[in-house]
């Protein structure tokens, strides 16, 4: 199979753009959409299309739910001897976790870091003088730790 998938790889390579469009509206129709574009009926493609002409808060706000989910999907399962606990109703907090050896509990809020022209913005409020509240940073992606008892 592996030689099937790199012979249709080169042939996709060959074709033009135009064409390679053509087999990528195929290939869309083999699978099936994802749970959002069901629900609203519209394509990926349009959906992104939507978010990139919106104005800038409202891509930060869509910025900050994404960083949500990288961290769910990519930190949370990394943690060892942590379990995430269920939030109820609106909370300051995104993610609530329990050690399970001391029964401790924390909270963490995810929060963008802020750019101005594509590089990270420094600062002098709150936050940066209490570094020591923030533990983790990746891809922008800043989480404030509250430990609880």
């Amino acid at each position: 199979m592996d030689g099937n998938v790199e012979a249709a790889k080169k042939l996709i390579n060959a074709l033009t753009e135009g064409e390679q469009r053509v087999v990528y509206a195929y290939l869309r129709t083999k699978f099936a959409p994802h749970a959002l574009e069901a629900k609203w009926g519209i394509t990926a493609d349009v959906i992104l299309g939507a978010i990139n002409r919106a104005p800038d808060i409202t891509q930060r706000g869509i910025r900050g739910i994404i960083a949500e989910a990288v961290f769910e999907a990519e930190i949370l399962p990394s943690l060892e001897g942590w379990e995430s606990i269920k939030i109820e109703g609106e909370q300051p907090y995104d993610f609530k976790l329990r050690e399970h050896a001391s029964k401790t509990s924390l909270t963490i809020q995810v929060k963008l870091q802020r750019s101005e022209r594509g590089a990270p913005k420094k600062g002098t409020g709150p936050y940066q003088r209490t570094a020591s509240s923030w533990k983790y940073k990746r891809r922008g992606l800043a989480l404030k730790l509250s430990q609880q008892s």
